[in-house]
Order: C-alpha cells, then sequence, then structure tokens
C-alpha cells in the first residue's frame, strides 16, 4: 500500500497539474494513520497509571485530545517559525526526515512501543 501511495503521489506530482494534491495526499494520510496508532499506543499505555508528564499534569482530559492538541501546537509553532526563520526550515525538514526513520524502526520489531498496541484482532 505505501508503493501504491508512493506511486500515485508521484504521478500527481510529476506528470499532472495537481502537484500540491500529490505532496497532500501522503501527508494527511501519512498524519492521519500516525494519528490512529499514537493514539491507540498512549491510550493503552496510559490506562492504569499516566506516565507522561504532559498526561499527569492534565489528568481531567482524555489522552487521545492531550495526545493530539500537544501535536497540533508543536506543528503550529514549528510552523510558524520555520516560515520566518531559514535555520529553523532546515531543522523542520532533518527533524521530519528523522521522524519517518525512528517510525521504520520503531514499528519493525519487538521494541518497548509495541508492548502497548495490538496489530491485529485478538
Amino acid at each position: 500500500m505505501n508503493v501504491l501511495l508512493f506511486a500515485t503521489a508521484l504521478v500527481l506530482i510529476f506528470h499532472s497539474p495537481y502537484a500540491l494534491a500529490g505532496l497532500m495526499l501522503v501527508r494527511i494520510l501519512h498524519d492521519v494513520s500516525g494519528f490512529v496508532v499514537y493514539i491507540g499506543h498512549d491510550t493503552a499505555r496510559n490506562k492504569t497509571r499516566r506516565w507522561n508528564v504532559l498526561y499527569r499534569a492534565l489528568p481531567f482530559l482524555p489522552v487521545w485530545l492531550l495526545n493530539l492538541a500537544f501535536a497540533l501546537g508543536v506543528a503550529a509553532a514549528l510552523t510558524y517559525c520555520a516560515n520566518r526563520i531559514a535555520w529553523i526550515g532546515w531543522l523542520v525538514t532533518g527533524i521530519t526526515l528523522a521522524h519517518y526513520y525512528m517510525e521504520s524502526v520503531i514499528w519493525r520489531g519487538p521494541t518497548p512501543h509495541r508492548q502497548h498496541f495490538k496489530f491485529h484482532a485478538a
């Protein structure tokens, strides 16, 4: 599915007048599926005890809402700064590339992250 998504995005970017749609397709699908996985992971991990400092600081809010709000806040701040200061734009680009690499490692093997998330119906 990833190869098909990537190929479709490349066709839209390089062989159609819809380059922005191709770029957005990959980014939006990655972010939505990522939030589903991370919210599922964080909810399961923090079900009995809130391990994360942010989750402990706001115990009256559900984990999924804090996860989403924090991510959107960080993204908005970085986007704002990256549009005004060039080196922050390059930093965000580097962090993005590192993010994709780390995800390819984290979700493949028997890592601690996988113990809090079921990838199959049981």
